[in-house]
């Protein structure tokens, strides 16, 4: 016989399971979050340490190279596979090769491309002897040199990123980082040069953020990357990409090695000196030579005709010397600096790369002992603070004569011209004059390229402002988005001048990368903007908008009172927020609303009165999607003199207006909160308990 549940309970089982309760936040669809993860956390942490996103391979098709394992905690390399997404008659389609795989020791493996793979950057993805799997992204660049070398390299040079730090904020600097990497691909860059100080402190995080940011915006662009100062020690820098040196060949015409100037000492170990100069030595046949690093040798800007043995103040100690050229860091050692230079000299060195000092200075160097010829090129910071601005540089590399030029230099361009030190703006601006203290209006205009970045919780916003008179592109750039899988990319065009276009060419899921693929063409002619959303989800919810917090606690007249007031956007985040304030028995003496956090805004103000007051913050907060809500705050003020009664501070909300129409039931469940889920989850679970317990008494 089966157990009788009884009447009573049943009826009140079905009343409780029919009550509507709140859902969790996240809103789920095909068993998966919609909500995109932030970008800075989806870096890949490179496994090996003498090839890497900041050092690829350079391999023909057939041959072998070499990759060391800076860890066996997953045992070795039991197999290989190359893998690029690349866009073909309007398709994203992906190539993939199987590599051999030798084992040389327990670290050391000999990797082999096919004969038959094609040119280009690829991902290395692993199969390690316990099953795991990992990837080096963007390691391997397949060259077929030196046929496939075209005759004209166009490098980009940045320096002094400083991930987890910018100026005037991090938020600022961030925006700049995003540019150039985009810049990379809608200029039509071949190489990235990176002169160091990637990270601000070394943190972990910032290293992840990193990694991010070049894989998702730079991804078919290779990059030679050196350490700086702020990557010093080097335990992280080494973790998350290679070794502090190293070098590459194109195509048997251009060496590019890069060398560590050692943390705080501002010039290279011994070691790395000789590791240079057997590079140099190894490779003294091909044509062309470019060194990289983060202090650069020279604090000056212009024409240097000297040598390294001439016995010449020029050379001499800078911290006594005030006819010395040299920087303050490198004349720490003489001898190490004249042992570069004559290398420079011995080996007809092309260009030598440098960041640090967060302002241009270029230098020609003719050798009066060899009659060579070397360009010191020095090169602002892209994200931080500067005694000039934030840019990046540009040059086209003619691999036929080893002639550069500069196509997109700004009209204030002097290059190796002699003129005072600080008083050099060769790059190309990626900032805003407002975030620029010394921007000089007269001199550059509004002559820059900028763009930001702004993550909701269901879309992606890109905004590119290009205000530079001599440049335009219509270019197809390949983005990889750590999107959900479950989840289709679609595009919105928020707002456009000048003639800028954009249009979703195509999408394609890599479920090796766990990456959606977006193809995406961006017209953008001189001088116009364009601001779009890559979104999953549409945004049907207005923003909300809600008091958190007065400081002080009893807030009074006469003196500077804060309000943190808290603006969310659950879908494509907010746009703009805007704020006024009027004061009842009283007058306001200062009222200003900065951005404080995330989601949080920060009213500061004053109201001026005998006796107690009222302040009504009229907040207006817009999102991306275009829905805009309307809300006033009030705040009560206690008179100047003590009373006996404590003054209470309160909110409430006289209007609060969303300007859209009816709610989806997916965008609604979003509204709820996980108290109700609980309680009514641990009222359920009560029920099923008592129930079973009587049906077996019974």
């Amino acid at each position: 016989m089966k157990p009788r549940i009884p009447k009573g309970i049943a009826f009140l089982a079905i009343i409780l399971l029919t009550i509507p309760y709140a859902v969790p936040q996240t809103l789920t669809h095909a068993g998966t979050t919609a909500t995109i993860p932030p970008l800075s956390q989806t870096g890949i942490p490179n496994p090996f340490l003498n090839i890497g996103p900041g050092l690829p391979a350079i391999v023909k098709p057939g041959d072998t190279f070499t990759v060391i394992l800076k860890s066996t905690k997953h045992g070795g390399i039991k197999s290989a596979s190359l893998l690029k997404v690349k866009l073909s008659n309007g398709k994203l389609v992906k190539v993939e090769a199987q590599a051999t795989v030798e084992k040389i020791n327990d670290t050391a493996y000999k990797i082999g491309v096919p004969s038959t793979i094609e040119d280009g950057l690829y991902d290395l993805l692993l199969t390690y002897t316990d099953g795991s799997h990992g990837a080096s992204i963007r390691s391997v660049w397949v060259l077929s040199s030196p046929i496939s070398l075209p005759k004209t390299i166009r490098f980009m040079h940045i320096s002094d990123l400083h991930f987890g730090a910018g100026t005037p904020s991090p938020t600022i600097g961030q925006y700049r980082r995003f540019t150039g990497f985009l810049f990379s691909q809608l200029a039509n860059v071949t190489v990235i040069l990176d002169t160091g100080d990637e990270a601000d402190t070394q943190a972990s995080t910032q290293y992840i953020n990193s990694l991010a940011y070049r894989y998702t915006f730079a991804y078919p662009v290779p990059e030679i990357l050196n350490p700086g100062n702020h990557d010093y020690p080097n335990s992280n820098f080494v973790r998350y990409y290679e070794q502090t040196h190293g070098y590459i060949v194109l195509g048997g015409k251009i060496l590019i090695v890069y060398i560590n100037t050692d943390g705080e000492n501002g010039y290279p170990s011994w070691s790395d000196l000789v590791f240079l100069k057997n590079t140099l030595s190894e490779y003294k046949n091909v044509p062309y030579k470019i060194i990289m690093m983060h202090h650069p040798v020279f604090y000056y800007q212009g024409s240097i005709t000297t040598s390294s043995t001439a016995n010449t103040t020029l050379l001499g100690d800078p911290h006594k010397d005030h006819n010395s050229v040299l920087s303050y860091y490198w004349g720490g050692n003489l001898t190490a600096t004249r042992y570069f230079l004559r290398l420079v000299e011995d080996y007809n060195v092309t260009m030598v790369l440098a960041g640090h000092i967060h302002r241009d200075q270029y230098v020609v160097y003719h050798s009066a002992r060899t009659g060579t010829t070397t360009y010191f090129q020095t090169t602002t910071t892209l994200a931080h603070g500067t005694g000039t601005y934030q840019g990046l540089q540009v040059f086209d590399f003619n691999t036929e004569t080893g002639n550069f030029t500069y196509p997109l230099a700004p009209p204030w361009f002097i290059g190796y011209k002699n003129a005072s030190r600080t008083k050099v703006y060769n790059a190309i601006p990626v900032t805003m004059p407002q975030y620029t203290d010394h921007w000089i209006k007269d001199k550059f205009g509004d002559t820059y390229i900028f763009g930001e970045i702004h993550e909701g919780e269901d879309a992606l916003i890109l905004q590119l402002y290009n205000n530079l008179p001599y440049f335009k592109t219509s270019k197809t750039v390949i983005l990889p988005l750590p999107w959900p899988k479950d989840y289709k990319v679609h595009l919105q065009v928020l707002n456009t001048t000048g003639g800028a276009k954009a249009s979703l060419v195509d999408q394609l899921r890599v479920p090796e990368l766990n990456r959606t693929f977006v193809a995406l063409h961006i017209t953008l002619p001189a001088k116009s903007s364009l601001s779009i959303a890559l979104y999953t989800i549409e945004d049907t919810q207005p923003p909300s908008i809600q008091l958190k917090a007065v400081l002080p606690r009893t807030p009074k007249v006469n003196m500077t009172t804060k309000a943190y007031i808290q603006v969310e956007d659950q879908g494509w985040g907010i746009s703009t927020v805007k704020a006024s304030a009027k004061v009842s028995n009283g007058k306001l003496a200062g009222f200003h609303l900065e951005k404080y956090g995330e989601n949080t805004y920060l009213a500061t103000f004053k109201v001026i009165s005998k006796t107690q007051a009222t302040l009504q913050i009229r907040i207006t907060a817009k999102d991306y999607a275009g829905h805009t809500t309307e809300k006033t705050l009030t705040i009560n003020l206690a008179g100047p003199k003590p009373t006996t009664t404590t003054s209470q501070t309160t909110t409430t909300t006289t209007q609060q207006t969303p300007t859209t129409g009816t709610t989806s039931q997916a965008a609604q469940a979003k509204q709820g909160n996980y108290t109700g889920t609980i309680i009514a989850a641990t009222i359920i679970v009560l029920i099923v308990i008592a129930i079973i317990a009587i049906a077996v008494k019974r």
